[in-house]
């Protein structure tokens, strides 16, 4: 560590191919490019992107992805070991921080054991109200909150829960845009990438394609995205409803099923489960139907954007409504399902609009989450507001 950088340490909950831990590692790339911090990892638990962090920079695991899994005593006992000698050297990693960064309020249970250090600690706050009080069960949301010297919202809605509902005051907040490197799209054509889809999953031709992606559960609102099917079925035959994402678990899985058949369903819902993570993956459709109850500003809908596939989404149920305004998608009022139909009903009869707000929202995701002096900019400004306090 030179006199001119300073050492942050970044937290994650852990290495899970979800939301918040890509976007931890967006970021810290970008740090690590420009070399304008010395910097380590913590990663409470491993995960499928536990190696895509170590050749980034370097990182300490204190579990395994499956530590809680293991059900012979001997291996229980060693990893339990393990924990507390790994947990030792992060300890004195931490030790040497200039800045605890926590990703998420799901980073408690290890800002607990570093509390005694008495470090400036940012927390990059990506949750809202019934995830926090999930998080809160055994205190640890709370415990972040009460601890932390400055939070980080990357949404308006985020940082308004956290003002009015826990307290946070103004000057203990700032903004920071997501970061997320768009894809190289330069290789097969849309039409490819569409007929290979369609061709593996035996998806019916010339229809308007609407994709929702995220595991299966209430939160997402996998239930709306199939009353939404439902009811748009009622006019019309020419569209078609994909969800991509595993199941919550396999009673989740029965129950999906059973309602598609009751909603007679079945020929016009294509639910494909878990994927291979790929930058191609929205390519093949015309529509993102985010249906989710409650989402700080979801990671799915920047990768749309940069497809060119707009966003549909509820307007009170988080930051996808900021992201969409401007004509770069449409926020749909008052939950309604029926609404949200009727738009998919008249953009079956006016594709252009489709291609209009696509373009819109890739041009948008593009300047605000592709931009790398910008987000240097407002990260770095963070840093100093807090190492001059």
């Amino acid at each position: 560590m030179t006199a001119s950088r300073k050492k942050i340490v970044f937290i994650s909950h852990d290495a899970s191919l979800t939301g918040a831990p890509i976007l931890l590692f967006q970021l810290i790339k970008l740090l690590v490019k420009q070399d304008l911090f010395d910097i380590r990892i913590l990663l409470y638990r491993g995960g499928t992107l536990e190696d895509t962090f170590k050749a980034t920079a370097p990182t300490l695991i204190l579990k395994s992805a499956g530590y809680n899994k293991e059900k012979r005593l001997i291996p229980r006992i060693w990893n339990y070991l393990r924990y507390r000698v790994q947990l030792r050297k992060a300890f004195e990693v931490a030790g040497q921080a200039d800045i605890l960064f926590c990703n998420t309020l799901a980073t408690g249970p290890l800002l607990k054991e570093f509390h005694t250090l008495h470090k400036p600690v940012v927390t990059y706050v990506h949750e809202l109200g019934s995830v926090i009080h999930e998080l809160d069960k055994d205190g640890g949301a709370s415990f972040v909150l009460s601890n932390s010297t400055h939070f980080i919202a990357p949404s308006e809605a985020v940082s308004k829960n956290l003002m009015e509902h826990h307290g946070i005051p103004a000057g203990k907040l700032s903004f920071l845009n997501y970061f997320l490197t768009p894809p190289d799209l330069t290789g097969a054509s849309r039409a490819e990438i569409r007929q290979r889809f369609f061709l593996q999953w035996n998806i019916p031709w010339d229809k308007l394609y609407v994709v929702g992606m995220g595991i299966t559960t209430f939160r997402k609102g996998i239930d709306l995205f199939l009353a939404i099917a439902r009811e748009t079925y009622r006019h019309t035959q020419d569209a078609h409803f994909i969800w991509i994402g595993d199941y919550e678990h396999e009673e989740s899985r029965q129950q999906i099923f059973k309602k598609i058949a009751e909603y007679e369903l079945s020929d016009r819902v294509t639910m494909t489960g878990k994927l291979p993570y790929s930058p191609a993956t929205l390519i093949p459709f015309d529509l993102l139907a985010l249906t989710s109850r409650e989402d700080p500003y979801p990671l799915v809908m920047i990768e749309a954007a940069y497809a060119g596939v707009p966003t549909l989404c509820f307007d009170n149920t988080g930051g996808a409504a900021e992201f969409t305004a401007d004509e770069c998608g449409w926020a749909i009022p008052g939950n309604s399902v029926e609404q949200f139909a009727a738009t998919i009903l008249s953009l079956c009869k006016h594709r252009t609009e489709i291609a209009a707000r696509g373009a819109k929202a890739r041009k948008k995701a593009l300047m605000k989450h592709a931009g790398e002096t910008l987000i240097l900019q407002q990260f770095t400004g963070i840093i100093r507001k807090v190492l001059n306090k």
